[in-house]
């Protein structure tokens, strides 16, 4: 096993954002590789520190601690915001596909980390493989909105998009409604 120093705790707030980070990525390449545009992607909870925009896709980092009730809270949060109205045209398997892209990015890391952990015994790695495993767990029980109960109010047709802003042009001016 591995001690528990200061260097592991550093290594396991590192792996823990990270992989949280690159959980809304594979929202985000599964989005793009079904054909269904992204309007926002967005990571990190607090203020915004910076934003631009590539090919239809407003990028934006956020910092990671906020202040909450004269409290410092520290999360690593994200969201990829799909377009309303592709994302509809899109087939049941790609919704499934957009839901389910974080727990197959956590399912490739552990699968990769722990390969490489029983190839190397490399403690440090160990905690990717840990950190992936528990986020792959945490996600497979469905709770009010998670990668999970996304997928089955899909299979169950009951799957509603809300509280989704989008832009309508009325006489010229843009309105904003919600979905």
């Amino acid at each position: 096993m591995f001690k528990y120093n200061m260097t592991t705790i550093v290594v396991f707030f590192i792996v823990l954002y990270s992989s949280i980070i690159l959980h809304e990525v594979g929202h985000l390449i599964s989005a793009k590789i079904s054909g269904v545009k992204v309007r926002e992607f967005s990571i990190g909870g607090g203020r915004k520190l910076f934003s631009f925009t590539f090919n239809e896709t407003k990028y934006t980092l956020n910092t990671f601690i906020t202040l909450i009730n004269k409290r410092f809270s520290f999360g690593a949060s994200g969201y990829c915001e799909v377009n309303v109205f592709s994302y509809l045209k899109a087939t049941k398997l790609k919704k499934i596909l957009i839901a389910g892209g974080g727990i197959i990015v956590h399912l490739i890391l552990f699968v990769l980390s722990i390969t490489y952990f029983l190839i190397t015994r490399n403690s440090l790695v160990s905690i990717i493989a840990w950190v992936n495993l528990v986020l792959i767990i945490s996600n497979l029980f469905p709770n009010k909105d998670n990668d999970i109960s996304r997928i089955i109010k899909i299979l169950k047709n009951r799957y509603k998009l809300k509280n989704i802003k989008f832009k309508r042009k009325f006489n010229g001016q843009e309105r904003f409604k919600k979905g």
